[in-house]
């Protein structure tokens, strides 16, 4: 479907100092004025290629989505980028422990088909070979809103229905195929490095998973990203090196998920193509969703607030789904064939870290994505 991989391979060896300028300033208490202290203009406003003279390379820690994205994009202003991730990625498009939430319903809008099509020219098109499936939003989708039924009218607006293993597959191999970019697995960064006085963050400290006493090794970077998601350790690494912590805001619906994958019914015939069931909390919490997928096969998620999760036993799960405000989907699936287990999802606390509030920032670092912001991933 995709054509041949290229081979992505691990870091190995790496020695216990790349580069004789990486300090971890574990040693060192943070300056409190002179060339360390007072809030410094925004790196932003500076051009990149000002910033950063050609050559150089950009670390990424965490190799998901929004990690992917960024190596996408340093890979156009930097001479290497690394991109490191705890877990070793799988063959093709499976599930993977370091996104439990991707066992679960995903879905790709039309403005992000645009912008990933922007960096990936032909993403779309692949991700419709490998079977993901286009929708045509609402004409094709049978939707009940809090108020009932939506309207359903021909649109120019698609959405693309396809597993988040499926996705995150394709793009992470368009990016392995990008000349500049390597990636360390099974690899996690366990610390900042810093310069002297700790304005710039010059790398980081990294370790083999499969051996969390072993050495760290230092790797120099002139930029560092953060894109390591809801378990960020940024905030930790940045008060050890003198700048504290952010604030965080943390919202929690007590919102849970359980999904299912069936085969369709036999000569099942409907007309849409997509089911969208929404509750009305507090009276009615629970709902539910099916939405066609690569393979020939319906993605069923249902999902409760106020701590009414669905259940995932077999029973459970189709009475839950019986007892939402339509019957429509339970009448779907009722005579479908299960492909997999009911799996449940219930960390869906909405998280923002206030970056924003601190009176000092260090220099050549970024943080990105779920750890920066994380909504209940819907």
């Amino acid at each position: 479907m995709f054509g041949r991989c290229r081979s992505v391979k691990p870091l190995s060896g790496l020695p216990r100092r790349l580069d004789s300028r990486a300090r971890s300033g574990h040693d060192r208490r943070p300056g409190t004025g002179g060339r360390g202290g007072g809030r410094r203009a925004p790196a932003a406003e500076v051009p990149m290629g000002e910033r950063f003279p050609a050559g150089g390379h950009a670390l990424v820690v965490g190799g998901s989505m929004a990690g992917l994205l960024a190596a996408r994009v340093l890979a156009d202003h930097f001479e290497r980028v690394t991109v490191v991730d705890r877990d070793r990625y799988p063959k093709g498009p499976e599930f993977r422990a370091g996104v439990p939430q991707s066992r679960h319903l995903h879905a790709l809008l039309g403005r992000g088909q645009e912008l990933l099509e922007g960096m990936f020219p032909g993403l779309v098109a692949e991700l419709t070979a490998a079977g993901a499936v286009t929708i045509a939003w609402p004409a094709e989708a049978l939707s009940l809103a809090p108020a009932g039924w939506t309207r359903r009218f021909p649109t120019s607006v698609t959405v693309l229905s396809l597993t988040r293993p499926l996705l995150e597959w394709a793009v992470r191999r368009r990016v392995a195929a990008l000349g500049r970019v390597r990636f360390a697995e099974g690899t996690e960064a366990v610390g900042l490095l810093a310069d002297p006085d700790r304005r710039a963050v010059i790398g980081a400290r990294l370790r083999d998973r499969g051996q969390p006493d072993g050495p760290a090794a230092e790797l120099a970077a002139e930029l560092v990203v953060d894109a390591s998601g809801r378990d960020s350790r940024a905030p930790r690494w940045l008060e050890e090196l003198g700048y504290g912590a952010p604030p965080e805001t943390r919202v929690n619906a007590f919102l849970g998920y359980a999904t299912r994958y069936y085969r369709p019914p036999p000569g099942f015939a409907a007309d849409w193509r997509a089911l969208y069931l929404r509750g009305v909390p507090p009276r009615h919490p629970r709902g539910g969703a099916l939405f066609p997928v690569e393979g020939d096969r319906w993605m069923v998620t249902l999902g409760g607030y106020g701590r009414d999760y669905p259940p995932t036993d077999e029973a459970g799960f189709l009475a839950y789904a019986c007892s939402l405000r339509s019957r429509v989907l339970y009448d779907a699936i009722k005579e479908a064939e299960p492909l997999t287990p009911v799996h449940g999802y219930r960390r869906t606390d909405n998280q923002l870290r206030h970056y924003d509030r601190l009176a000092r920032w260090p220099e050549r670092f970024v943080v990105t994505g779920d750890a920066v912001c994380a909504f209940n991933p819907v």
